[in-house]
């Protein structure tokens, strides 16, 4: 193990330590949810899985086009349709996320995947930011993962700029102490979220 994952596992909760198949996920929770309670943070990936996931219930349909080119390489894109607009029985993150996808949320409206890249900035900062909170309302985490630790990370940062800016006052030995020490800094600061037990059992299923 790393230092860091032995770090981010001495602060969970006591867990059953063996893993078991399982057939469901956690609780009921999305994928948006598992994907954070795994690392402490949603990932793009988390948002891929969101998006396949609402293609399984039946919300989207994911279109695959290949294209044949004679001078090039051939490519493929993929079309998003919306199939169905009732969003009743859908989370406020699987919402959000829908309607960045789709300017009218009605049945039949199309995105192409690759304009998403620029106006799904924002709504991916507020679902991550909700979800956090979210599991750690509801009992996952000791904290919100959001901002545990987030002093020391941003300490340790700043003294690693700072002293690159005064190596040649400080010297070369100095300035590789003082970075090791603001890496040490980071890794403790990025340790700091925990789960609870309520959070590791979910963890391990």
């Amino acid at each position: 193990l790393c230092p860091s994952t032995t770090l981010f596992r001495s602060r969970d909760a006591p867990g059953r330590g063996t893993i078991v198949p399982e057939y469901a996920p956690p609780d009921g929770l999305k994928p948006l949810e598992v994907g954070t309670i795994i690392d402490f943070k949603v990932d793009n990936r988390d948002i891929t899985a969101t998006i396949i996931d609402l293609a399984v219930q039946r919300y989207i349909k994911i279109i695959e086009t290949k294209h044949n080119h004679k001078l090039r390489k051939d490519t493929t894109t993929y079309t998003l349709e919306l199939t169905n607009a009732d969003f009743s029985a859908l989370n406020h993150q699987e919402e959000d996320i829908l309607d960045a996808i789709f300017t009218k949320a009605k049945a039949g409206a199309t995105a192409d995947l690759s304009s998403l890249k620029n106006k799904f900035y924002t709504t991916a900062k507020d679902v991550r930011d909700a979800v956090e909170l979210n599991l750690t309302t509801l009992g996952y985490f000791k904290k919100n993962p959001l901002k545990s630790g987030k002093v020391l990370v941003t300490i340790g940062i700043v003294v690693i700029i700072v002293s690159f800016y005064l190596s040649s006052a400080v010297g070369p030995a100095l300035t590789i102490g003082i970075v090791a020490s603001a890496g040490v800094i980071i890794l403790l600061g990025r340790a700091m979220p925990s789960r609870t037990v309520k959070g590791v059992a979910a963890k391990e299923q």
